[in-house]
């Protein structure tokens, strides 16, 4: 148990720190460009009065925008997610299996938050801050602790049998 605590921690700075290095930032930025756009698929659907302009979502009859920022990536819970996996124990193909499966949750999760954004800065100008800044991200990390919780349990029931 010391030695997952000591390592998640490590490991869990070190990615915290390089999403803030500058040379990664275009990485980064591309990342959020191709959220908007695939977010933008999934809101066209219902609403054609969409306009994306690289990672900004705008509505076009009322002009509200979103832009889908670096700290709107879904990166961080998806790092601390891939952390936590590495750090624990268990057989490669588990963790290979758990980070592939656990991000796209993850990413999935945060695509919903950002079209829930959208239509909430939209509806709900009001809430769209407390929405965004407090009950979002709390979701975003409850996900990701129950994405690990799950892959946990499936790789402590099965890694006898591997």
């Amino acid at each position: 148990m010391i030695k997952f605590l000591f390592l998640f921690c490590v490991l869990a700075l070190i990615g915290i720190a390089a999403l803030e290095w500058e040379m990664l930032l275009p990485a980064i930025n591309f990342f959020c460009f191709i959220l908007a756009k695939v977010a933008g698929v999934f809101i066209h659907l219902f609403d054609n009065s969409l306009i994306i302009t690289g990672p900004v979502l705008r509505h076009g009859h009322h002009g509200f925008a979103l832009e889908i920022a670096k700290e709107c990536s879904g990166l961080s819970a998806s790092w601390l997610l891939i952390v936590a996996i590495v750090a624990f124990e268990s057989p490669w193909k588990h963790k290979l299996w758990g980070m592939v499966i656990g991000l796209l949750i993850i990413q999935t999760i945060n695509l919903i938050r950002i079209i829930s954004l959208y239509y909430i800065g939209d509806w709900l100008p009001d809430y769209f801050v407390l929405i965004h800044e407090q009950v979002w991200p709390i979701l975003l990390n409850i996900s990701m602790i129950l994405i690990f919780g799950g892959w946990l349990f499936y790789t402590m029931t099965h890694s006898t049998k591997s």
